[in-house]
């Protein structure tokens, strides 16, 4: 997501909605996820959990000839971008495989945390 943000000279804080969907994003813990750098460091407000999009999707474009065009339109007008050929993909796939993140400064609120916690455990 960062590098796909930064071909468009954006940055997740210009995200209005982070839509997370699937079955696997109705148990997530945002704040779990962010820790581990799973989702962006962003207002929590700007997460909305949309379920299991595929089934919904595919109901609506079988009874719905007029929404089944406008799927194709959208899929028609989408660009494919190959991640694995850009350079810096590889780079932030590497970063991401560290737990918490090696670059810290991208979680504020986490790096706040772990922080605290550094001060409370010197205290």
């Amino acid at each position: 997501m960062k590098v796909l943000l930064n071909r468009l000279d954006l940055s997740f804080r210009d995200v209005e909605r982070f839509y997370v969907a699937g079955a696997f994003g109705s148990y997530l813990d945002i704040e779990s996820a962010v820790s581990i750098g799973l989702l962006p460091d962003i207002d929590r407000s700007k997460f909305v959990f949309a379920g299991n999009t595929s089934i919904t999707g595919a109901k609506i474009a079988a009874f719905y000839q007029e929404a089944f065009l406008e799927i194709r339109g959208i899929r028609d007008s989408c660009t494919y971008y190959d991640l694995m050929g850009a350079g810096d993909y590889v780079e932030e796939f590497k970063k991401a495989m560290f737990i918490p993140h090696t670059d810290i400064q991208d979680f504020p609120s986490v790096r706040a945390g772990s922080e605290g916690a550094r001060a409370w455990r010197s205290a």
